[in-house]
C-alpha cells in the first residue's frame, strides 16, 4: 500500500534554527512508517539533510529582512506543483507565517492542511517590534491566525494553554517538543561527570541549559543562583550554552565562585545533566511564556534532575507541581526553593512521550 504524502511548508528558520529543524525531524520520526515526505523550503547555500528520505523543493524567496509573507507567491506556485505530482497530499504548515502564506490556496484547492502552531507569533511580533508597525502587523497576524485555526483540518499545539488561547472547539492534538532518544535509557554518569568537572561529590549542583535570549531570564537565573551559593558554599553551577563569552561575563559580574560554563554537543547533554541535582527554567509572566513548552524541562525530568520553575512555564509549572516533580519559586521574591530529589522522572516522561506520540499519529491518520 502506498504511503500518503505530507508536504511540509517551512520558513527560513529551517536553515538558521536547530530547534525549528529538530521539531520537524521529531514529527518525521513519528510519522515515517505511515507517510512519505516532501518539503517546500527557501533556497539557501546550506543544503538541507534529514534522518529520513525527504524530497526538498526549493523556491527563490526574498532576503531574510523582507517578511516571510512576501514570499507567498513563490510558495503557492510550489504547492500547485506538488498537488499535480501527488494524490491529495496533506499540507503541513510549520508555524503561523507558513500557514498565512498558503491557507487560502489550500481552501480553494480543497487540500487538507495542518497548522502546527509553535508559539504565539502575534505577541512575539509585538514584543520585538514595540512600535506602530509592529502593532499593526501583530493585529493583522492575529486576525489571520483566527481564520487559519477555523479552516485547518488539524490544529497542533505545544501546550493546552496555547489551545485555550484560541478560544475554539476545533479538533486539536497536543505535541510539545520531546527529549531526543539519547536522553532515555543511558546509565547514570553522575560520579564520572563530577570528577571530570572537578565538582566534589557532596556538592549540590545546579544547571542552566540554554542561551541568553530575552525570554529566558538568564540574568535573573544567575542572580538567584548567587543567592543560593551565598547560603550554601558547597553549591556549584553548570551552564550548558553556545553563548560562552556572554555567560562567562555575566557570571564574573555577579562574582559567582563555583561554576563551569561549557559548550557541549547535544549528544552529551544527558551525561552533564547526570552530574546535577536541580535545573533552572525561569520565565516571567508573559503570554509567550504561558503558552510555551520549553524542551529543557522534560530533558531535566527524564534525567531525574529536579526542575526549578517559575509559575509561568506553560503547562509544566502546574502539571509537574501536581506530580511533585518540580520546585516552584516566586521570581519576584526569590525565596528558597523546596529541597527535593526525584527518582521517577524517567518513567513519567516515557509515559508522557508514548501518550503524545500515539494521539498525534492517530490524529494524522484520521485526516
Amino acid at each position: 500500500m502506498d504511503k500518503e504524502t505530507i508536504v511540509f511548508i517551512v520558513e527560513d528558520a529551517i536553515h538558521a534554527s536547530d530547534g525549528y529543524k529538530s521539531r520537524i525531524e521529531m514529527e518525521m520520526d513519528i510519522l515515517c512508517d505511515k507517510f512519505s515526505f516532501v518539503m517546500i523550503a527557501p533556497k539557501n547555500k546550506r543544503n538541507l539533510s534529514f534522518r529520513h528520505n525527504v524530497e526538498v523543493i526549493e523556491y527563490y524567496g526574498f532576503c531574510k529582512k523582507i517578511p516571510f509573507l512576501f514570499n507567498a507567491g513563490f510558495i503557492k506556485k510550489k504547492v500547485r506543483k506538488v498537488k499535480a505530482l501527488y494524490n491529495n497530499p496533506i499540507i503541513y504548515c510549520e508555524a503561523l507565517p507558513a500557514a498565512v502564506a498558503i491557507a487560502n490556496l489550500c481552501k480553494k484547492l480543497k487540500l487538507r492542511f495542518v497548522f502546527d502552531c509553535h508559539g504565539t507569533a502575534p505577541d512575539e511580533v509585538h514584543l520585538y517590534h514595540p512600535n506602530w508597525m509592529g502593532l499593526f502587523y501583530s493585529r493583522w497576524l492575529r486576525k489571520k491566525q483566527h481564520a487559519i485555526v477555523r479552516d485547518c483540518a488539524l490544529l497542533v499545539t505545544v501546550s493546552k494553554k496555547q489551545y485555550e488561547l484560541f478560544a475554539t472547539d476545533k479538533q486539536y492534538v497536543l505535541l510539545p517538543m520531546l527529549p531526543a532518544a539519547q536522553f532515555y535509557g543511558f546509565k547514570n554518569y553522575r560520579k564520572q561527570m563530577r570528577q571530570k568537572l572537578g565538582i566534589p561529590q557532596e556538592s549540590t549542583v545546579y544547571v542552566y541549559s540554554g542561551q541568553n535570549q530575552k525570554w529566558q531570564m538568564t540574568d535573573r537565573t544567575l542572580q538567584y543562583y548567587r543567592i543560593i551559593e551565598d547560603a550554601n558554599p558547597l553549591s556549584f553551577l553548570v551552564i550548558l550554552t553556545s553563548c560562552i563569552d556572554e555567560l562567562k561575563c555575566m557570571v564574573k559580574r555577579l562574582h559567582i565562585k563555583n561554576y563551569a560554563v561549557l559548550k557541549s554537543d547535544y549528544e552529551d547533554v544527558p551525561k552533564y545533566l547526570d552530574a546535577c541535582d536541580y535545573g533552572f527554567c525561569l520565565r516571567e509572566n508573559h503570554i509567550i511564556n504561558r503558552v510555551a513548552a520549553p524542551t529543557k524541562v522534560l530533558e531535566y525530568v527524564v534525567r531525574n534532575v529536579t526542575p526549578i520553575l517559575s509559575d509561568y512555564v506553560g503547562d509544566y509549572s502546574e502539571e509537574l507541581r501536581k506530580e511533585q516533580l518540580t520546585a516552584i519559586i516566586d521570581i519576584h521574591k526569590f525565596s528558597a526553593h523546596e529541597q527535593m530529589t526525584i527518582s521517577t522522572g524517567d518513567k513519567y516522561v516515557e509515559n508522557l512521550r508514548n501518550k503524545y506520540i500515539q494521539k498525534y499519529l492517530e490524529a494524522m491518520e484520521r485526516l
